[in-house]
């Protein structure tokens, strides 16, 4: 080694090696020792897999032991996200007010820029409902004070509603990251419900989500539609229906201006100070409330992405066509003619079914529909669809009492084709041969079947 190198180090040495009487630890140790920590904890958080079995979700990476998560357990933190959103959204409502109020059934979508409450369809239905609500909030609780008296605007108390009013985005993240099966904690910030607009009502009365995000690759396995269950629908309408309009006008005689609040609909209420999305949530103020209901039941905090990613391994392994497509996803017209044979889906859906966003071209509406149905499903939300029920039979996902009229069907055919019922002509030979086949299956006797000797 050259003398000048040796100067150099002996130089250096007493920074880097420190002897073990050291009271102090020296610059370089403390980047040693940062570095060490960063790396154990990125070792141990490796790209997990998941696996269906036994009624259980389970989530390895091949390092730590697995994680099962119980869908008697998942069943139960959506559905107390659902409620959990469903109460903030109670409160704040004027007494004695109820979601029920609103009619959804008489609610309509022109996927135009115009916002739900905005479209003319809408307005003239909705009026009078904001209209009495609107005077009833700012007249205040009995037992409180008015938003408004005869001295102006009380500041104090509209501060106060606002910020009942606010705390329902949080709950309405969790619910639709839990529900959809299809939207990350990372894209609530791009949703919009006017202008730009992501936020549509579908035909069948569900709210959906467009993913303003989506790579437009002509394979992309990404969730570019993600609905959510039509009980979280009606809560959410009346969330961006009745109260958003209800929430704007408060600020508008506050004199408090964002821009975001005109076209957004997940705003912080104040500032960031640092960060590039000052205004907009981020993923942490996404899970604020998501991370502690999923630690509390499966005792491992879980954020959207975790759970987005979960849903998708699951749902690859059993459903490959829904998420990757070989057509060019281009002309639907072609797609149409393709869609039985490459999905398994003998409906399509009507073209005006779905919003005309930039991503949703071919067929990919219709799959991400059925995506988000099966998952709805899974999670006790919605119902079985006919037009994807063959679709998971066979499925470890489901279990057989989903499809009871088809195993009556099938007990049905094996009473009286396989073991030669129909065939024999005495009612007393019929009546025996009957009960000996209970005796033997008890399984072929359901609530509804008799030993009845009437053909």
């Amino acid at each position: 080694m050259p003398d000048k190198y040796c100067s150099v180090l002996q130089e250096k040495l007493k920074y880097i090696d420190v002897p073990e009487t050291s009271t102090h630890i020296t610059p370089f140790q403390r980047a040693v020792n940062v570095s060490s920590t960063l790396y154990k904890d990125s070792a141990h958080k490796p790209v997990f897999q998941t696996t269906f079995q036994n009624g259980n979700i389970i989530l390895t990476n091949y390092v730590d032991a697995p994680l099962s998560l119980p869908m008697s357990k998942v069943l139960i933190v959506v559905h107390r996200a659902i409620n959990n959103f469903k109460s903030h959204v109670e409160a704040a409502l004027p007494l004695g007010s109820s979601i029920k109020e609103l009619p959804v059934h008489l609610l309509t979508d022109d996927f135009s820029a115009c916002p739900l409450h905005g479209q003319q369809n809408n307005a003239e239905v909705i009026q009078p409902l904001l209209s009495d609500f609107w005077n009833r909030i700012l007249a205040g609780k009995p037992s409180g004070s008015p938003l408004v008296d005869g001295n102006g605007l009380m500041r104090t108390e509209v501060d106060k509603w606002l910020a009942k009013y606010e705390d329902c985005y949080p709950r309405a993240a969790s619910a639709i990251m839990l529900t959809s099966g299809g939207i990350d904690d990372s894209s609530f910030r791009h949703q919009c419900y006017a202008g730009e607009r992501t936020v549509f009502l579908l035909k069948n009365g569900t709210v959906s989500f467009a993913n303003p995000l989506s790579s437009n690759r002509k394979s992309s396995r990404r969730i570019d539609l993600a609905t959510i269950p039509p009980e979280l629908s009606h809560i959410f309408l009346m969330l961006i229906i009745i109260l958003l309009p209800i929430a704007n006008g408060l600020r508008r005689l506050k004199g408090q201006v964002n821009p975001f609040h005109s076209t957004h609909l997940w705003v912080l209420p104040r500032r960031r100070t640092t960060g590039k999305c000052k205004w907009r949530y981020d993923s942490n103020s996404a899970n604020s409330t998501l991370t502690p209901l999923t630690e509390d039941v499966f005792g491992v905090p879980l954020n959207g992405k975790i759970i987005c990613k979960m849903i998708q391994q699951l749902f690859a392994a059993e459903f490959p066509l829904l998420l990757s497509n070989t057509m060019h996803l281009r002309s639907p017209v072609d797609d149409l003619a393709q869609h039985l044979y490459e999905t398994g889906l003998r409906s399509y859906g009507k073209l005006s079914m779905f919003p005309s966003f930039k991503h949703l071209t071919g067929d990919k509406p219709i799959r991400n529909l059925t995506y988000c149905e099966i998952w709805h499903a899974m999670t006790k939300c919605g119902p079985i669809n006919n037009m994807w029920k063959d679709l998971t039979k066979g499925s470890v996902l489901f279990e057989a009492q989903h499809f009871p009229d088809f195993a009556f069907r099938m007990a049905r055919n094996l009473v009286l084709n396989h073991y030669g019922i129909g065939n024999i002509p005495s009612s007393p030979e019929r009546e025996s041969v009957i009960g000996d086949i209970f005796l033997d299956k008890p399984f072929l006797k359901g609530t509804n079947v008799s030993v009845s000797t009437k053909r």
